[in-house]
């Protein structure tokens, strides 16, 4: 544990509200019981895990840069042959952006947290998720919200592998298609529910966003050529 005299308070961190009214002892106490939450592989399990770090001379904007870094070069070691790192940040938009999610994307069913997003880029989208989870962790109301998009991003992940593994056993047209239907429909959920498509119309995943492989359906080989999608119009 740092003592009062090692500590170095980070350049851009925000002192919390209920820490204004206390003495700078206090202050100082208050940040010390935290130690910098990361973003990073667990090299076991091959998925991403929060972990505490020692350092404590890391700004939020240096944070945030770092579990960013983090997820794309994850996302591109673990599924970068079989999709591209927007198709999984797309695909985790889906899930987490849902007034059932904790906040601040959640919330009311016609105002969920999520409607405050108006960035028009996938990266955007990535910083997005991360400055809010962060922002709740910052301001002491635990990390439920980071953890839940780790979460996302992990199950995401895990189930492109899925298709891949149903590939391999020749099951591309059963399981494997049945699988790859669900995640680009979750895909174009995602980009509805960011402003990326329009909401009451069919759309077309982009080329780049679709999945690289090719399936074999029958003794013969599927490659789609289009795929249309008619988002759901509620919010749920």
């Amino acid at each position: 544990m740092l003592t009062s005299k090692e500590y170095v308070e980070p350049p851009d961190a925000k002192i919390p509200l209920r820490a204004k009214r206390c003495k700078k002892k206090q202050i100082q106490r208050i940040y010390l019981t935290q130690h910098p939450i990361l973003i990073q592989p667990n090299p076991t399990t091959t998925k991403l895990n929060l972990h505490e770090v020692p350092s404590s001379l890391l700004s939020h904007a240096q944070i945030l840069s770092l579990s960013q870094d983090t997820i794309l070069t994850h996302i591109q070691q673990q599924a970068g042959s079989v999709a591209h790192p927007h198709r999984i940040i797309y695909c985790a938009t889906g899930l987490v952006f849902a007034p059932s999610s904790p906040m601040p994307f959640g919330g009311p069913r016609m105002a969920p947290g999520y409607t405050s997003f108006v960035g028009e880029t996938c990266d955007s989208l990535l910083e997005y998720l991360l400055d809010g989870s962060y922002a709740v962790l910052w301001k002491r109301f635990g990390r439920t919200a980071l953890e839940f998009v780790v979460e996302q991003i992990n199950r995401v992940i895990e189930w492109h592998g899925c298709v891949a593994e149903a590939e391999v056993r020749g099951d591309g047209g059963g399981c494997g298609w049945r699988n790859k239907g669900m995640l680009d429909e979750l895909l174009l959920q995602g980009m509805k529910r960011a402003g990326h498509i329009p909401w009451r119309s069919a759309a077309i995943i982009p080329e780049y966003l679709r999945d690289k492989r090719i399936f074999k359906e029958a003794g013969a080989t599927r490659r789609e050529e289009g795929v249309w999608f008619t988002p759901v119009r509620n919010l749920d």
